[in-house]
């Protein structure tokens, strides 16, 4: 394959920047040179982490719901994904389990951030108003996750350029996730309550269930919102009713 072959996605790329800001995401005609120069770092980012068990997000039954924190189960899900993509990029498997996984990695995916678009976000923004410009970096960086999964949902394993754009696709979910697990998470933590903590906790594993299996969902079908009304009113109402408790505290004091 001709190294200067090059490929249409986004990917994270080191930009010479003033004032030595952070990398930034930017759109690119990449060649496949740029994708190599990401296999060392998502080898040993791979290596690294921790192996977990594979959970199943897409259940036929109900579920009863742990009471985990909203944040330790975003985490796990973080720790799935490692294991998954690191599946994804080895050579000992076939092309009809890779295309299999490649499905399932979609479906994870864009679950998670069909999910964190309606529980995270909101919640970070009625607690903490400084929160909002690394939640609009988060959504930045989703917005390219979704058009790179949009495009990998099209593309066959088999594909010669697959490899590359999988693994700029899982660089650009590593950067996301570590973003939020040194900004967002550790507000989320400080600012809730242990009840409202397994309160999401809750509320993110049946969004999970419910939660579309592509990025882009027809317009046809019902929205996330719509199908967990309920369950994601009662959780908003809770999370005001502690910060207006919270707001009536300070100013008596």
């Amino acid at each position: 394959m001709n190294s200067q072959t090059t490929v249409e996605f986004y990917v994270q790329t080191n930009l010479a920047v003033p004032n030595g800001k952070e990398a930034v995401n930017t759109t690119a005609t990449a060649t496949v040179d740029t994708i190599n120069n990401t296999d060392n770092t998502l080898e040993t980012t791979l290596a690294s982490s921790s192996s977990s068990r594979m959970g199943t997000v897409s259940r036929n039954e109900p579920q009863v719901r742990s009471k985990q924190s909203g944040i330790a189960v975003i985490t796990e899900l973080h720790q799935q994904f490692y294991a998954l993509f690191k599946e994804l990029f080895s050579a000992a498997i076939s092309p009809e389990v890779k295309m299999v996984k490649k499905n399932y990695a979609i479906t994870i995916v864009s679950k998670y951030i069909l999910t964190k678009e309606q529980v995270i976000y909101p919640t970070c923004k009625m607690i903490h108003l400084e929160s909002r410009e690394d939640v609009n970096k988060s959504v930045e960086q989703e917005s390219f996750l979704k058009q790179n999964l949009i495009r990998l949902d099209a593309m066959d394993v088999q594909h010669p350029e697959f490899d590359y754009f999988i693994k700029a696709t899982f660089q650009l979910l590593i950067n996301h996730m570590k973003h939020e697990e040194s900004t967002l998470y550790p507000i989320l933590a400080k600012k809730l309550g242990e009840e409202e903590l397994e309160t999401m906790g809750a509320l993110i594993e049946t969004l999970l269930d419910l939660a579309h299996e592509k990025p882009n969902p027809s317009p046809s079908v019902k929205s996330l919102t719509e199908l967990a009304a309920v369950p994601l009113t009662t959780y908003y109402n809770q999370v005001r009713n502690l910060t207006s408790s919270r707001v009536a505290a300070s100013r008596l004091r």
